[in-house]
């Protein structure tokens, strides 16, 4: 499953980024089997972020981990895996149905209510659901989206995603076209 979702997010990238950028920063939400999504696109040429937050006594964790990992435009990523694969088909996707591109951060905590695995299909199928029918907000700035999201965390008082590395670089970063409108 991951290599054809792998496969498919390759043939798809190419064009996704010939596309205009999207105008806002958008929200998304879903959840199934206690796993609780948001996905956030905000205005940029394509890159990505994949955070995973683990409950203690979730399915492997003992302790909360957190752990993340970043795409650039390029579709180069930090290692390879499953289930960031299956969530980005779906952003991918969704973002080639709207002639979009976007930049995106895509969050998923997992409690102990997920007590059996089913396999990366879920993560796809649940990712593509939040963005067809659960917009739940739209925000001017990333930074704003950030602290919403961290809001609704069911770890938020244990995460923040401002001081995630992956998200932390998103927040610093400066790109060439916002730095000439500076000018």
């Amino acid at each position: 499953i991951t290599a054809v979702d792998q496969a498919i997010g390759k043939y798809l990238l190419p064009q996704i980024r010939r596309f205009g950028e999207i105008d806002e920063v958008e929200v998304y939400y879903s959840s199934y089997l206690g796993n609780y999504f948001h996905i956030i696109l905000f205005p940029s040429t394509y890159r990505s972020v994949w955070v995973e937050i683990w409950h203690p006594l979730s399915l492997w964790a003992n302790e909360l981990i957190v752990s993340d990992l970043s795409e650039d435009y390029w579709g180069k990523y930090d290692f390879l895996d499953g289930g960031y694969m299956a969530s980005r088909l779906a952003v991918l996707e969704k973002l080639h149905q709207r002639k979009r591109q976007a930049g995106v951060i895509i969050i998923r905590e997992i409690t102990a209510e997920y007590y059996a695995p089913v396999g990366n299909w879920h993560i796809r199928e649940t990712t593509k659901r939040a963005l067809e029918e659960n917009k739940i907000a739209t925000f001017e700035g990333l930074k704003d989206a950030i602290k919403f999201v961290n809001m609704r965390l069911k770890a938020k008082d244990k995460v923040s995603l401002e001081d995630i590395k992956s998200i932390k670089k998103l927040l610093v970063q400066t790109s060439i076209d916002s730095f000439l409108n500076k000018k």
